[in-house]
């Protein structure tokens, strides 16, 4: 019997030629592609303009532990207490507002699983890791990422060593990069430019040269965004590399925090510094992050707990002490402003793909749908209903949200939304 390829796969290799072509025609080496990941990003970007193609990406973040019932979503354009991170804030607690709340659609839904292991199911289904092949995110990365470095870089931040991912891959449990200066060095550092040349240590360094010694065979657009490129990644990795609290002041809102902070939020934001110029430098199209782990050990920092009123008696030395310290009205609200302390990661994310633009000058924003979600409703309880969800996206994808009562409809409908290829639940096909 004859094997024949699924089209997925014919498709996948034919853009693979096409692309190679392009770079072929373009008199730039293998080895220069390898050395450097910036060049391979702006030959990604040229590939795609030839095709006509407006790239689309996805962000998949996870926040564990669900939120505590009635203080998470809110209510038309006024954010409850755990979601004021995507609104105006709290200046009473000290959580900053990042007023992106226009960009979100805010969802409660019942997940087919509930509890401290086997995340994946939410993206996935109700069944084993082996039986679900491909989760959501390493599906799309399979369908569309035939251009990119990583067809999916998956990243974390205060995950506990051997806890496992919510990203399944060929029937198995992915693990992420833990960490920011970890995840930079991992997409940005590419090889020696020269064989044995030590010159170019440093990520800048080392992609600056690389891109120099193609600036002839660049137009003056791609010229322009390779200035802009670098300067993003000089910004980062001055930032992993210090140690002060100094923020400079500029619209990046770059942290000298050093490579993992103690504080999740200042590492998360960092991260998410990382995982937005990846996109933007075309290096990747579907990006998975986990904020924390199931066990949720992350606590608040001692700034943090001399600013935030917490006085119900739970414990805030980590999240999941605090979501079984009690049920009562004042220990939910006070889970709740745990919450939205961690919660100005994401919205620190979605700040920075509004102001960030892509290879046409479009705001990231427009071309990434950003998904946000838990594996349970309710700590406490480890109830499936009530999971915090959120869609989020320029107008032209959010148009495209729907009314969902379970994370399995939502997943269903996630590549349409995004205009991606790839069906959602299972095996590619």
């Amino acid at each position: 019997m004859r094997f024949i390829k699924n089209t997925i796969e014919r498709k996948a290799n034919k853009e693979r030629r096409q692309f190679l072509d392009l770079i072929a025609r373009a008199g730039v080496s293998t080895s220069l592609l390898k050395a450097s990941p910036l060049v391979m990003g702006l030959f990604a970007a040229r590939y795609s303009e030839a095709q006509g193609n407006n790239e689309k990406r996805v962000v998949f973040l996870y926040q564990p532990d669900g939120s505590p019932p009635g203080l998470w979503k809110p209510s038309g354009s006024t954010m409850n207490v755990a979601t004021s991170a995507y609104g105006s804030g709290n200046a009473a607690d000290g959580i900053v507002g990042y007023n992106v709340s226009e960009y979100c659609r805010f969802y409660e839904l019942d997940n087919v699983f509930a509890g401290h292991g086997e995340i994946f199911k939410a993206l996935g289904h109700n069944t084993y890791a082996s039986a679900i092949g491909n989760t959501l995110d390493t599906q799309l990365a399979k369908s569309n990422g035939f251009t990119s470095n990583f067809s999916i870089l998956r990243a974390s931040a205060h995950r506990s060593e051997g806890e496992g991912g919510f990203s399944v891959e060929n029937g198995g449990v992915s693990s992420f990069t833990e960490g920011a200066r970890e995840v930079f060095d991992l997409a940005f550092n590419g090889a020696s430019v020269v064989a044995g040349d030590n010159t170019y240590k440093r990520v800048f360094e080392m992609n600056a040269a690389a891109l120099t010694s193609i600036k002839g065979k660049l137009g003056a657009e791609e010229i322009s965004r390779m200035d802009e490129h670098l300067n993003a990644l000089e910004k980062i990795e001055t930032s992993l590399e210090n140690a002060s609290t100094d923020t400079p002041d500029d619209a990046c809102e770059v942290r000298t925090i050093g490579a993992n902070s103690d504080d999740i939020v200042e590492h998360g934001k960092t991260l998410a510094d990382v995982i937005v110029a990846a996109l933007k430098c075309g290096l990747t199209n579907v990006a998975s992050i986990m904020l924390s782990d199931t066990q949720c050990g992350w606590g608040l920092s001692a700034d943090a707990q001399q600013r935030m009123n917490i006085s119900s008696g739970i414990s805030v030395s980590d999240f999941h002490s605090a979501n079984h310290g009690g049920t009562g009205d004042n220990h939910k609200m006070d889970q709740a402003r745990m919450l939205a302390y961690i919660s100005q990661v994401p919205a620190y994310l979605l700040s920075r793909l509004a102001v960030e633009t892509d290879a046409t000058g479009v705001p990231l924003i427009d071309s990434t749908l950003f998904v946000q979600f838990s594996e349970m409703g309710y700590g406490n309880n480890h109830s499936p209903s009530g999971t915090p969800w959120i869609l989020a996206s320029g107008a032209p994808m959010r148009s495209n949200f729907g009314s969902y009562g379970g994370n399995t409809a939502l997943c269903k409908d996630i590549p349409g939304i995004a205009g991606l290829r790839g069906n959602t639940i299972g095996d590619i096909v």
